[in-house]
């Protein structure tokens, strides 16, 4: 089977190289520091139904993907989607995921869109808070004619923490929050302050901008 899958890929990067309308997709998401989330990765292939795909993920600093009770990465593949095809997924040596989806009987994917797998990711209890990007890089899908296409790398939003604009962590957006950045902005550290919730533009830094966006979110604008 590596064989197999060595000279396929092979092939598949010879003949690679074409962009192409065809991505994956992970809907927004946010997750607090120690909680673990199940999120699903999508795929939209109106052009080409593909027999294999391969691709790398990067996610934010102190965010990875769990393990089951028996040490396994815990993906699942949706077998709708995939109904002759094996999945494997390893971490590279700088943090990254690479993932691997493939058919021995070159069976190709059902329909053009929708979910193809999930993935449950956790939050270390001290990963930094704040906006971040999970990015899908080094992709390449082949289809059933055995062309390789390589998309455009794809990000996607991850807000570490908990509600944007809930400065002073209480669990809602009020006036308290404002009050909070304003003794933020003045040097004035307040208890429980967040940055990260109170870093409504994800830029690492708290502004007066983020005292105009946190009284919009209390107006409902």
């Amino acid at each position: 089977m590596k064989l197999y899958r060595t000279l396929f890929l092979w092939a598949c990067l010879a003949m690679a190289g074409h962009a192409m309308a065809d991505e994956l997709n992970v809907a927004d998401l946010t997750i607090n520091p120690g909680e673990s989330k199940t999120v699903a990765v999508e795929l939209t292939n109106p052009d080409h139904a593909y027999i294999l795909l391969e691709f790398t993920l990067k996610l934010p600093e102190g965010v990875g993907i769990a393990k089951t009770a028996d040490d396994k990465w815990d993906v699942v593949l949706n077998t709708d989607r995939f109904s002759a095809h094996e999945l494997q997924v390893e971490q590279l040596a700088g943090g990254d995921y690479k993932f691997l989806i493939f058919s021995m009987p070159n069976t190709v994917v059902n329909g053009t869109s929708g979910e193809i797998l999930t993935m449950t990711l956790t939050a270390q209890a001290d990963a930094p808070r704040g906006n971040a990007q999970g990015l899908f890089y080094e992709q390449l899908f082949a289809d059933a004619d055995e062309a390789g296409y390589t998309p455009a790398d794809k990000a996607f939003n991850i807000r570490v923490g908990g509600i944007p604009g809930d400065a002073d962590d209480s669990g809602d957006v009020s006036v308290s929050d404002v009050t909070a950045v304003i003794a933020h902005l003045s040097g004035r550290e307040p208890a429980g302050f967040v940055l990260g919730n109170a870093d409504l533009d994800g830029d690492g830094h708290v502004t007066a901008e983020e005292v105009v966006g946190i009284v919009n979110i209390i107006l409902g604008k």
